[in-house]
């Protein structure tokens, strides 16, 4: 048995074919929450020069019909922000309880959504110095209130606020945050309406790669708005039981001045006005890291390629986290070859049968 899986992406809004993928089927299994998963390999020639191995495909097939208001749950709440880039739903928060959010992800997350535009603030093309912005008070407070029932003092007891000009520092992801791009999805597969009008979501996280259809649970609330709009209320991970650690999610810190990933302090420029195209946007102040790299491009590239060959070697994973400053990779150092991972391979759209 053969699978076919094909990668679409819009284009002026059309949803065109941009590469296809075949293989045979080396096993598969039906899952008590419905899904019928498939493994396999295909040869392909880049990832054989790093492998030295054919290169490994996953396959998930909803087959167990989800009832439809699950899907419009997940369509609005869950799928928007998912399991890449961010930890709302990675770990266990409430509105009584923010300390584990990055409010910083999640202002990366909803800008495009508030202003209908990309984030202007980009990194630093030098991978050897982390761009720092200061944005002011009210567009940080409005894009992140708008998802949030929190409070002015809270929000900057969570961040690095700066009162003397009424601004929060901030620090786009970079290049050594980037993250593993094969990660799961999640899927809203129960709902409960409680009588304050929010909405208790379970939530399955289905993964591929991991030939799962439920590598965690969490229960997560909303609490749906009058004007159309809505507030997340809490996240709480419920399996499994010990705890889930989600190994391709690399964290950015930025408090008090000081990059917890470099170690390094910012040093203040002189104030420069910046306003990125569309509407007019309160004054963003860069900001100097003078951080020293710890890694060079040309290590980091070499370390995906280590990364790769895991599959010549071992088939387990032998991780440790923290090694590489500042980049969600973990390398092995009680062994030789971290669990093998798919850079540069395009996401599949979910699929799903009902």
């Amino acid at each position: 048995m053969d699978v076919v899986r094909g990668y679409y992406q819009y284009v002026n809004g059309r949803l065109e074919n941009r590469s296809t993928v075949s293989y045979p089927v080396d096993s598969w299994e039906y899952t008590k929450k419905g899904y019928l998963l498939f493994e396999g390999s295909h040869y392909s020639e880049i990832y054989y020069a790093l492998s030295l191995s054919d290169e490994p495909e996953h396959t998930a097939l909803r087959v167990l019909p989800l009832d439809e208001t699950c899907r419009k749950l997940n369509r609005a709440y869950l799928l928007p922000v998912g399991y890449g880039g961010n930890n709302l739903f990675l770990v266990d928060w409430s509105e009584q309880n923010f300390e584990n959010l990055n409010f910083y992800d999640l202002f990366d997350r909803f800008y495009p959504d508030i202003y209908e535009l990309p984030v202007p603030f980009e990194a630093n093309d030098d991978s050897g110095v982390g761009a720092v912005y200061r944005i002011s008070a009210e567009m940080f407070e409005h894009v992140v209130e708008a998802h949030f029932r929190i409070d002015h003092e809270e929000l900057r007891k969570r961040t690095t606020y700066i009162p003397e000009d009424q601004t929060y520092e901030y620090r786009p992801r970079g290049f050594y945050e980037t993250e593993y791009p094969d990660i799961p999805y999640p899927e809203v597969v129960s709902y409960e309406e409680k009588n304050d009008g929010s909405i208790t979501l379970t939530v399955n996280a289905v993964y591929p790669e991991e030939n799962t259809s439920r590598a965690f649970t969490h229960k997560t609330v909303v609490r749906p708005l009058d004007d159309g709009g809505f507030q997340y209320v809490s996240n709480q991970i419920i399996f499994p039981e010990v705890g889930f650690e989600p190994w391709w999610h690399s964290e950015v810190y930025l408090q008090a001045g000081r990059s917890k990933q470099t170690g390094s302090t910012a040093g203040n420029l002189p104030v420069t006005e910046h306003f990125p195209q569309g509407p007019p946007y309160p004054r963003i102040e860069p900001i100097q890291d003078t951080g020293k790299v710890h890694q060079t491009a040309c290590q980091w590239v070499f370390i995906c390629m280590v990364w790769r060959l895991r599959a010549v070697v071992f088939n387990r994973p032998l991780l440790a986290s923290s090694v590489i400053p500042s980049y969600s990779i973990r390398i092995v150092i009680s062994g030789f070859l971290p669990k093998r991972r798919h850079f540069f391979k395009p996401t599949p759209l979910p699929v799903s049968c009902s």
